[in-house]
């Protein structure tokens, strides 16, 4: 649809078109991350939405978008700290003295997305039968001060971030899938 509409105005033909999901999913397997047996949650905190894949070695059991994402909590700094969004995004990540503050601000907004987040863990393993064994976090808002710390504190789950290809940046993982 308006992905393709936006390759041919660039004047690329592409061959086929991966969803994102799948994109996430291919970056796992294409690295070194996806020889274990277990079961994985990629978590991808994009600008807009949140894809959660669930992975068991290269296979990809279930996955669900959250409409919940980076932008989210760039509002809510705003909107908590009284500051434009160029300047909440900056805070968000790092926030120095503001720590405290931008937390306050985050809180309501993560904990929204925390229990969209477990609705699918949840649903997931009930009909799976399996359990999710760790978190590997990627996508911009990953990177907000804390907040890796804050989901493993959360969720009860180890989790870290994750860049695929050989590249430093996991706000590309699923341009690299």
């Amino acid at each position: 649809g308006e992905q393709l509409d936006l390759l041919s105005q660039a004047g690329v033909s592409p061959h086929s078109v991966d969803i994102e999901m799948l994109a996430l999913a291919n970056a796992w397997e294409a690295g070194q991350s996806g020889k274990e047996g277990g079961v994985v949650a990629l978590i991808h905190i994009g600008g807009r939405a949140t894809l959660l894949d669930f992975v068991q070695g290269n296979k990809l059991r279930f996955a669900r978008e959250i409409p919940v994402g980076g932008t989210a909590f760039t509002l809510a700094v705003s909107q908590g700290l009284k500051v434009d969004l160029a300047e909440a995004e900056r805070i968000k990540c790092r926030p120095g003295e503001r720590a405290q503050e931008v937390r306050a601000a985050l809180q309501p907004s993560w904990d929204d997305w925390l229990n969209r987040c477990r609705t699918s863990f949840d649903f997931f393993e009930n009909q799976h039968g399996v359990r999710v064994e760790r978190i590997a976090l990627s996508g911009g808002a990953s990177r907000m001060a804390g907040f890796k710390e804050w989901v493993k504190e959360a969720s009860g789950f180890p989790a870290e971030l994750w860049s695929a290809g050989g590249q430093e940046d996991p706000a590309l993982n699923v341009a690299v899938g």
